[in-house]
């Protein structure tokens, strides 16, 4: 019994010792890994969600894709030296590998789910708000007295955008805004905007026009929501029913 354990234990003793390595690999070797075992398109892609949540500057693509190649490969390669002597065990680390080598990606597309939810939520606050304080005052004071009405991303694009505003002009630092935040409605009213400004519109009428249509998106946007929880909760409960009876008839028929 001893002697058929103690071959196990050995080799998941030097799986667990390859993933240890590839979590304390030296950055250099990571980033060369990065470099090596993604494609650019990935590395764009990586590198665009970092720059979309603010990130590019603490966190490389290369690194994530280094750790993320080294782990995954490790995992693989555990799992292929404990294949001969457990095949369980050796899923489980082919499974890992497959986790460590998709996660990566899937957190970065969620947390701009996130950001762009979180974006949908405030902007029909911060265009009622931007065209009540574009009545008291000017555009340039609006822009930068808004940010504190507003919450989550919304009130961090706001805030880089005040920042802005003090170095960059008024046209331009609306324009990085828009770019920065990469929401479709955000850089539509940029752009009307500034087109108003350009024009000698009325700004006011402008935002008036654009709050309106935020909110009855927003609006459309609950209602649908609304409408797909209550035809969930008809169809959940009948489903569960429907498995229910099966579960009790099923045997008796078979009887």
């Amino acid at each position: 019994m001893i002697t058929a354990v103690l071959p196990v234990c050995i080799l998941v003793a030097v799986a667990i010792f390859l993933l240890i390595v590839a979590w304390k690999a030296p950055p250099d070797l990571v980033r060369r890994a990065g470099l090596r075992f993604s494609s650019a398109a990935a590395r764009e892609r990586y590198r665009l969600y970092l720059w979309l949540l603010g990130r590019e500057q603490e966190v490389d693509p290369e690194m994530i894709l280094g750790l993320r190649a080294i782990a995954a490969g490790a995992a693989v390669l555990a799992g292929a030296v404990v294949w001969p002597a457990s095949l369980p065990l050796a899923a489980l680390f082919l499974g890992a590998g497959g986790l460590l080598y998709i996660l990566p990606g899937k957190y970065l597309e969620r947390k701009e789910e996130q950001r762009l939810k979180d974006l949908r939520r405030e902007f029909p606050s911060m265009v009622t708000l931007l065209k009540v304080f574009t009545r008291a005052g000017d555009l340039y004071q609006a822009m930068r007295v808004v940010r504190g009405g507003v919450r989550g991303e919304l009130k961090r694009q706001l805030d880089i955008l005040a920042a802005e505003l003090e170095v960059f002009p008024l046209h331009e630092a609306l324009d990085n805004l828009a770019k920065r935040a990469g929401y479709g409605p955000l850089a539509n009213l940029v752009g009307v905007v500034l087109m108003a400004i350009q024009t000698g519109a009325d700004v006011e009428e402008v935002l008036d026009t654009f709050a309106r249509h935020a909110y009855d998106e927003r609006v459309n946007e609950i209602r649908r929501r609304i409408k797909v929880q209550s035809i969930l909760m008809a169809v959940i409960p009948a489903v569960m029913s429907l498995s229910l009876l099966l579960l009790l008839c099923f045997p008796c028929m078979l009887a």
